[in-house]
């Protein structure tokens, strides 16, 4: 596993951007008020640039 650092907005690597698109699942109460978040990605997901 390789530790990503957060410089602003985009993390990075280095000198390397990274993208990732994960798909984010979210449990909300009657309330409309988030009770649970995950986020799923895979190796596919993350792009480096």
């Amino acid at each position: 596993m390789v530790p990503l650092s957060s410089s602003g907005s985009s993390p990075s690597m280095g000198e390397q951007k990274v993208d990732l698109s994960p798909i984010d699942v979210m449990s909300f109460d009657d309330d409309a008020k988030i009770t649970s978040m995950q986020a799923f990605w895979s190796q596919a997901d993350l792009k480096l640039s």
